[in-house]
C-alpha cells in the first residue's frame, strides 16, 4: 500500500497503490511555471498525499477516518442528498438543518446525543412541522449518522441513545364488503372516471398500489394450469415499482372479470390510467360521496382494505404480507386496521373460564 505524488502533462495526481493495484486520482492542480508557486503547490500535494494515505490505513485497520471526521454535518448531509428527489425527507431535512442554531456546521465527530435531542426538539417545537413530518426528518438525520458509521467516519451513532420522535397514530379508513358493493353499483361518468372505478375495484381485490396499476401490462398476467395445488388460472407476477421486489397474486373471479378479455403482452391492462397525467384521487372521493360513503378514501385505501378483509376472514398475516409485497411483517401490521369485527373474534376466542355459556344454556332449558 502506498500513495505517491505524480506529475503528468503538467498536472498533479496521486498514484494510489492498494492490493498491488494502481489507480490515479487527480488533485485538480496545474503546475505553475513560477518556482516559488510551484514549490507551494508541491507542498500542498504532499499534504493531500498524507491525508489520502491516512484514509486508506484507517480503512485497512478498521479505524475512523480522521479526514472526513472533520467534515461538517451539513456538508456530509448535502453530499448524501445530492441527486435524490427534492420531495424526499433527506433532501428537505437539509433546509431545516441549515436553519438550526449552528446551521449544521458541527463536525461529524462532535455530534453528541445531546445535540441530536436538541435538534429533535427544534423540529418538533420551533418549525411548525407536524409531528409526523418532524419524525420523518429526525429519521433522515439518523440515516445520515448511520451512513457515517458505515463509512467509518464516526465510531457509533449518537442518535442510538435518543428516542426518536414517535409517529402519531392516525385513523386510516378501510372499506367494508358492503361499502365495496355500493361502490361497484355506483357509476362514474367519463372515460377516465370509468377507468378509475375499474382500477380501484381491481386494487381492492389484489392489493396493488396505484403505481403498479398504471404500469400493469398483460405480460404481467401469467396463465397457470389449474390442478390440486392451484385453482386460479390467472396470476399477477410483477416487479413492484416502489420496492423493486416481485409480487405474485392470484386473480379471483371479480378481479379477472374487471380486466378481461386478455390483450397483447405489451399493452397496458388499464390504458387510460397509464397515459393520464391527472391526479385521480379526486375521482375516488367524489365517487365515494355519490355512493353515500362518508369516509375520505384514496387509492391507498384499497391496500388497507385488502389487508383488513383478509385478516378478518382468517388469512394469516404472513400470507397477507406476501400478497401485498411487503418486506417486513411490521409494515403489514400498520395496514391491517383492527376493526370491531376482528376485536370481537379475538374476544370470543378467549376461554369461558366461568362457564357462562353453559349456565345460560341451562337457564334457558329450565325456562322451557
Amino acid at each position: 500500500m502506498g500513495v505517491k505524488v505524480r506529475i503528468k502533462r503538467g498536472r498533479l495526481y496521486l498514484d494510489v497503490i492498494q492490493n498491488r493495484i494502481h489507480h490515479w486520482e487527480s488533485l485538480g492542480i496545474a503546475l505553475s511555471v513560477d518556482p516559488s508557486e510551484r514549490k507551494e503547490q508541491l507542498h500542498l500535494a504532499d499534504i493531500c498525499r498524507a491525508k489520502r494515505e491516512s484514509q486508506i490505513l484507517c480503512g485497512q485497520w478498521n479505524l475512523t477516518d480522521p479526514v472526513n471526521g472533520r467534515k461538517s454535518l451539513i456538508q456530509y448531509m448535502k453530499e448524501l442528498a445530492e441527486g435524490v428527489n427534492v420531495k424526499t425527507p433527506l433532501y428537505r431535512t437539509v433546509k431545516y438543518l441549515e436553519q438550526y442554531r449552528d446551521g449544521g456546521n458541527i463536525q461529524l465527530s462532535q455530534v453528541t446525543s445531546e445535540w441530536v435531542q436538541s435538534f429533535q426538539n427544534y423540529l418538533l417545537k420551533e418549525t411548525g412541522l407536524s409531528q409526523m413530518t418532524a419524525s420523518h426528518y429526525s429519521t433522515s438525520l439518523r440515516h445520515v449518522l448511520n451512513m457515517a458509521v458505515k463509512n467509518r467516519i464516526i465510531t457509533s451513532n449518537p442518535a442510538d441513545t435518543v428516542k426518536n420522535i414517535p409517529i402519531p397514530e392516525t385513523n386510516k379508513p378501510t372499506l367494508t364488503s358492503e361499502e365495496l358493493k355500493r361502490l361497484a353499483n355506483t357509476p362514474i361518468n367519463g372515460k377516465l372516471g370509468k377507468e378509475v372505478k375499474r382500477g380501484f375495484l381491481f386494487a381492492c381485490n389484489t392489493g396493488l398500489r396505484i403505481s403498479d396499476i398504471t404500469t400493469l401490462t398483460w405480460a404481467d398476467i401469467e396463465q397457470r394450469p389449474v390442478n390440486n395445488r392451484n385453482q386460479f388460472p390467472n396470476w399477477i407476477h410483477k416487479l413492484q415499482k416502489k420496492t423493486k421486489h416481485y409480487v405474485s397474486i392470484p386473480l379471483n373471479n371479480t378481479a379477472w372479470t374487471l380486466i378481461q378479455p386478455r390483450g397483447f403482452p405489451s399493452t397496458y391492462v388499464f390504458p387510460v390510467l397509464a397515459v393520464s397525467g391527472t391526479h385521480t384521487d379526486k375521482y375516488i372521493k367524489n365517487w365515494a360521496k355519490k355512493a353515500g360513503i362518508e369516509k375520505v378514501i384514496s387509492w391507498h385505501t384499497a391496500r388497507r382494505t385488502v389487508a383488513t378483509l383478509e385478516l378478518e376472514n382468517g388469512v394469516d398475516p404472513f400470507t397477507v404480507e406476501r400478497m401485498l409485497g411487503h418486506t417486513k411483517i411490521q409494515t403489514t401490521a400498520i395496514y391491517a386496521h383492527s376493526t370491531d369485527s376482528m376485536k370481537g373474534k379475538a374476544v370470543n376466542a378467549l376461554p369461558d373460564i366461568l362457564d357462562v355459556a353453559e349456565q345460560k344454556k341451562t337457564a334457558e332449558g329450565n325456562k322451557s
